[in-house]
């Protein structure tokens, strides 16, 4: 059995803004490619691990675990007069929590009685919708909060699949 925390953040362009409802002021300041998001996450899982064998060796294993995640989705810049329809784009913000499963598959592979390998494959996703959702701005008079709202439905229906390498030391 083990607990793990984590943290995530990344920076992306909104690439796939709708022209339908952007303004021309918009894109000459933004160029082509969107606004640029922010997104962060972090979470704790619970997870197990089950060795088919015991061996001196080889000890290769099966595991599943279960987390709770907090996302939070925003554009890095909220300056709403810039377009110079005020109140329309600035300020959006999207925050939600919702749980994730994992199963794993692996094997610590001992150098020594004391030091050794650990490499394991995790396949996670998330686990149906999400928990609580929050918005800053209404979304249907605001469209780049529609654009969050989207995007963090998306990252609670991602599939991951990791490949992680370590090392094993025992007391």
């Amino acid at each position: 059995m083990g607990i793990g925390f984590n943290y995530a953040q990344l920076k992306t362009n909104d690439f796939a803004n709708n022209l339908s409802y952007m303004t021309s002021s918009y894109y000459g300041i933004y160029g082509a490619q969107g606004r640029e998001i922010q997104f962060r996450t972090m979470g704790i899982d619970l997870y197990g691990k089950f060795f088919i064998t015991n061996g001196a060796r080889f000890r290769p294993y099966v595991g599943a675990g279960v987390g709770y995640n907090r996302a939070n989705l925003k554009y890095s810049e909220n300056n709403q007069y810039i377009t110079g329809i005020n109140g329309i784009f600035g300020n959006e913000e999207y925050r939600t929590s919702y749980a994730q499963g994992s199963i794993s598959a692996g094997s610590e592979i001992m150098i020594t009685r004391n030091v050794g390998l650990n490499l394991e494959g995790v396949y996670s996703t998330g686990l149906g919708n999400s928990l609580s959702s929050q918005n800053v701005k209404n979304p249907y008079s605001s469209p780049d909060q529609i654009r969050l709202n989207d995007l963090g439905s998306e990252i609670i229906d991602a599939n991951a699949l990791s490949i992680f390498a370590g090392m094993v030391v025992i007391f």
